[in-house]
């Protein structure tokens, strides 16, 4: 009995330094200390060490892990036949270190709650680093060249010269994915809770949020993060058949929307970032150019691709699309196998939320994965590894059942 309470305690201290780790590397990979490659291995190391610790270590597979083995054999194929395939291995590496680490944490409710707790602070200091930038940029900036890696700096000190803010993030896509992360995870706790106290402090951090968000000039994260807010609170008020609440939330949202835009016509912030909707030059920055080029280039092989890390190679970036990106390395059989591999999760979620599941775990991960694949439509969220990690991480929250939360 005595042994079983240790292995135990041990693998709650082992889940606890798990999640911390993995928190380190979603929000803060480009921090001069931080060695993403010995932070990943770390991170499998204390995940396998949290998982023999348990009493139960049976390993639940279910269609969506036969999908991820089907992307990573897929993406295996391409490595062959790509145009870059140091860019095609180094993806495939990523992609099984993924696999492995979502599968032996993804049913470890203590680890996911304990994992939320950790990204909900490191969310909480992004926003106020942004919020700092926005106060004080000279002295964020000295800050920044002294935490951040030299890369990520030049970066950030070359978007602050246009108006765009990251924090300590390096990149203001970053940033702004994890302000409106925050956000979200904000937004449902005010939503589920009974406390008025804990409902305004939620939403005081979930507005706070909102205007971090704008501050870093991330359009496409603004309106994906506006989406996967609606998205989430009409399906869970429809699913309980509570049409009052239904329409005062479509309301609520109608005159967020409105205070938003009066608030944006009056900060500094919000008048670039509206500027940015409006630009008759190119409003897209540059994407427009990029898709032309990825349906012209794809004619010749459409059905398979380039091969996985091709994109690289014919524009010198990412596509700022994740499904042309997939089109172009993977064909329309890549696609086919990248929307199970989407959906599947994302089907499964709002099921169990009309099943009657509402916990807020199930409506945090209904609205961080919303957000990913929304925001794919105009970022690199699945190219920025750190953000793909997050997206599974959402993915496997919906995991924690209702019972198993425990409100504090």
């Amino acid at each position: 009995m005595e042994n079983a309470e240790l292995r135990r305690a041990t693998g709650n201290i082992f889940a606890e330094i798990c999640a911390a780790l993995l928190t380190a590397y979603i929000h803060w990979s480009y921090i001069v200390v931080v060695n993403n490659r010995l932070l990943l291995m770390l991170i499998f190391a204390f995940a396998m060490f949290n998982f023999l610790l348990k009493d139960d270590r049976l390993v639940r597979w279910d269609p969506y892990q036969t999908v991820f083995l089907v992307l990573i054999l897929y993406c295996c194929i391409g490595t062959a036949y790509s145009q870059n395939m140091a860019a095609g291995e180094r993806f495939l590496l990523q992609l099984i270190l993924a696999f492995g680490i979502h599968l032996i944490t993804r049913d470890d409710s203590p680890f996911l709650k304990v994992a939320l707790r950790w990204i909900s602070i490191s969310g909480v200091l992004t926003v106020v680093a942004i919020l700092l930038q926005v106060a004080f940029p000279e002295q964020m900036l000295t800050i920044c060249a002294k935490l951040v890696k030299p890369e990520a700096y030049a970066m950030t000190a070359e978007l602050y010269s246009y108006g765009y803010y990251s924090g300590l993030s390096g990149f203001n896509c970053i940033a702004g994915f994890h302000a409106a992360a925050l956000m979200g995870i904000c937004f449902v706790i005010g939503l589920k809770t009974t406390s008025v106290s804990k409902r305004i402090v939620n939403y005081v951090i979930a507005a706070l949020s909102l205007f971090a968000l704008v501050a870093t000039q991330k359009r496409g994260v603004l309106i994906a993060s506006i989406i996967a807010a609606f998205v989430t609170s009409v399906h869970y008020f429809w699913s309980r058949r509570n049409m009052k609440k239904l329409m005062q939330m479509v309301i609520i949202f109608c005159v967020i929307a409105l205070l938003l835009y009066a608030v944006m016509t009056n900060t500094e912030s919000g008048q670039k970032m509206l500027e940015r909707f409006t630009e008759s030059d190119d409003i897209s920055s540059g994407r427009f150019g990029h898709y032309q080029y990825i349906f012209s280039s794809s004619e010749d092989s459409l059905l398979f691709g380039q091969g996985t890390g091709s994109m690289r190679v014919g524009l010198g970036d990412d596509a700022h699309n994740i499904y042309l990106q997939i089109l172009y390395d993977h064909g329309i059989l890549g696609l086919m196998v990248y929307f199970v591999f989407f959906a599947m999760p994302l089907v499964f979620c709002m099921k169990k939320v009309r099943q009657g599941d509402v916990s807020e775990f199930l409506l945090i991960s209904m609205f961080l994965q919303v957000l990913f694949l929304f925001y794919g439509l105009t970022g690199n969220p699945l190219y920025d590894y750190c953000l793909f990690m997050f997206y599974l991480l959402s993915v496997s929250m919906m995991n924690v059942r209702k019972e198993e939360i425990r409100h504090t």
